[in-house]
């Protein structure tokens, strides 16, 4: 799952999904971006019994390049459903974009 969440006025943790809501349905890794996205990691990261890992980045470059690295090192190339969440502020189409040039 990817979020992110910056200063638009109607972000919170709480509405682009949250990061503990996030780890009790399974999701298995959680890449953030924005200040109010550290709230989501902090939540995943203190969710009982959750097996996944949680990483805020400062940047969208940043989270772009470790969610590519992530990608590749996929144990036999097995597939994966991701959701890019977050507000029209955070401009998440260019991580949905790194995606798609990636793959073609």
């Amino acid at each position: 799952m990817v979020i992110g969440a910056g200063g638009g006025s109607a972000s919170s943790g709480s509405n682009i999904g949250g990061g503990g809501g996030a780890g009790e349905k399974g999701i298995q890794k959680l890449f953030a971006t924005g200040e109010l996205s550290k709230e989501a990691v902090t939540a995943y990261t203190n969710t009982p019994n959750v097996r996944g890992t949680a990483h805020h980045f400062s940047d969208v470059q940043d989270l772009c390049a470790e969610l590519k690295k992530s990608l590749i090192a996929r144990k036999n190339n097995e597939e994966t459903t991701i959701l890019v969440k977050g507000s029209r502020f955070m401009r998440m189409e260019r991580v949905v974009k790194a995606l798609a040039e990636e793959i073609h």
